[in-house]
């Protein structure tokens, strides 16, 4: 898909037309992107208001007709916006400076183009769904106590501070925080303290994409003497090559689906191994997925949350925020919030 255009013109006031130029079958999951963001359409009226006003009427894998579920909050100053879609975030600067484009995806850049984004007056932050997560890899990074010492020594408010993370601790995959009886705080420990030389053979491995490294660096200066030892493996996340106790992940949450994440996690050793929690976790999804009204699914979420800040099967480093650029005339326009749907 290179381009995909989006109008209510000639249409009712609360539609949207989606037509492409050639088929593709997976539109649907593509337009979980918050972006987009319309809602599934088997979740009816009562999903989570983050998930977008729309609802499909009509669809095929050559577009389809999207209803607004509500009224519009306000006169729509945007008859139409068109995508185009950039494979190179340096490409998309360049657009945006010749004035092809009038606003750019959040997305990370890297070196000059990142330089040159955070010194553009027409720079803007957007919070992202896309989380940076450790994730055991090893017998040893799978083991409880290792990870709790882990947990125990991180400082997420220091790495949101420094990596324009969520500037709060986020214990789950909807962005939101739990109460402070979270497990990033010394307060709920219940096992004991391995060994310092255990910790001190810990390997990380990352994707040499910015700032995977960066923020490994950071985590490894918060972990202190139990991290002397410790090794950073460049190593790709989508063809794993090198062993590591932990990997560097960079998960992404759709609105529109944002139980997505939870099932990746509930997939992994950490809980698949440990059958009480496996068997907790799992009956938390199937209660999500049975859900009628969104209060059940909000229910849902939060007992994923809590039982993700006490066992700790994956351990959550942060939400990211990512810049764009926009043009004065888009008005208060997100690139990545479902609010902006809302004035088109």
């Amino acid at each position: 898909m290179t381009e995909i255009g989006v109008t209510n013109r000639d249409l009712g006031a609360g539609d949207l037309v989606i037509k492409l130029s050639a088929p593709d079958r997976t539109l649907g999951r593509k337009l979980a992107h918050p972006s987009f963001a319309p809602i599934p359409p088997d979740l009816g009226a009562d999903a989570f208001d983050g998930a977008g006003p729309f609802l499909w009427a009509e669809r095929d894998d050559r577009g389809g007709l999207l209803k607004r579920r509500g009224p519009p909050r306000s006169q729509p100053s945007h008859p139409a916006l068109g995508y185009r879609v950039v494979g190179d975030p340096d490409d998309a600067l360049s657009a945006y400076d010749r004035g092809q484009i009038d606003v750019t995806c959040p997305v990370l850049h890297s070196g000059r183009s990142l330089e040159a984004m955070l010194a553009h007056p027409d720079l803007h932050w957007s919070r992202s769904n896309t989380f940076l997560v450790l994730l055991p890899a090893s017998p040893l990074g799978s083991r409880p106590d290792v990870r709790a010492a882990v947990v125990w020594r991180l400082d997420v408010e220091e790495l949101g501070r420094r990596f324009r993370l969520a500037l709060s601790p986020v214990s789950g995959f909807t962005g939101k925080s739990l109460p402070p009886t979270s497990t990033h705080s010394a307060g709920s420990r219940q096992a004991e303290v391995p060994s310092t030389f255990l910790l001190s053979r810990l390997r990380f491995a990352y994707d040499p994409y910015p700032p995977n490294l960066d923020v490994l660096k950071a985590v490894i200066d918060q972990l202190g003497p139990m991290s002397a030892g410790a090794e950073l493996l460049e190593d790709e996340f989508s063809a794993p090559s090198r062993e590591c106790d932990f990997r560097l992940a960079v998960l992404v949450n759709s609105l529109a689906y944002e139980i997505d994440a939870y099932r990746m996690i509930g997939a992994l050793p950490t809980v698949r191994s440990d059958r009480a929690l496996d068997e907790r976790w799992w009956a938390q999804v199937e209660k999500y997925d049975a859900a009628r009204s969104a209060e059940e699914q909000v229910a849902s979420i939060r007992a994923l949350d809590a039982l993700l800040a006490e066992h700790h099967p994956a351990i959550l480093l942060g939400r990211l925020e990512q810049p764009y650029l926009r043009r004065k005339r888009m008005g208060r326009f997100d690139p990545a919030s479902d609010a902006s749907w809302e004035n088109i």
